[in-house]
């Protein structure tokens, strides 16, 4: 028996299933671009072409770096798992010896901080942690309607590509082991 052969699958319509008050703010957000890119700052800025998918990926592994440093920003209480003793299912053993990988993430974000102030300054850098790590919104973000400021984002794209050529060179050259 031959198996028959299927067309490729399409991608599915994306349906936004909010309420309307929910889409219609996603649409403030977004205009023209992806309703399901209105969740963070530098989602909209990719949604609104204001960068490129390049800078995107860069801004979102230092975003992942800065994570794995410090944690979310907003992360949820955890006083109701104090209280209640947390969870059970969940055994977490503390060390007091970091892991490789926690030193190399550590080493890498420290690298990425000293590369953006060594190349764009310490203004971009601030930018680029607003932005990128506390999900900070500049006021242009706020709706499609709100003017660009092109100083602001002049400064976010130039941290992002700096942030490409450094996530872009092997990081035993960039660092000098």
């Amino acid at each position: 028996m031959t198996k028959r052969e299927r067309p490729p699958r399409k991608d599915p319509v994306l349906r936004d299933k909010g309420t309307k008050q929910a889409m219609m703010q996603r649409t403030l957000l977004v205009g023209d671009g992806d309703p399901s890119l209105s969740t963070c700052a530098l989602d909209i800025h990719l949604a609104r072409k204001l960068i490129t998918p390049e800078q995107h990926k860069s801004g979102t592994r230092f975003a992942q770096l800065r994570q794995a440093n410090f944690g979310k920003v907003y992360s949820q209480s955890s006083l109701s798992k104090m209280l209640i003793g947390g969870n059970k299912y969940q055994t977490s053993t503390t060390s007091s010896e970091p892991t490789r990988r926690e030193i190399f993430n550590h080493r890498y974000y420290r690298e990425a901080n000293d590369y953006l102030i060594k190349n764009g300054g310490a203004n971009i850098l601030r930018i680029v942690i607003d932005i990128v790590g506390y999900d900070e919104r500049p006021q242009y973000l706020k709706n499609i309607y709100q003017p660009i400021n092109k100083i602001i984002l002049e400064q976010f794209r130039k941290g992002l590509d700096l942030l490409c050529i450094f996530f872009t060179t092997p990081f035993r050259k960039m660092v000098g082991k």
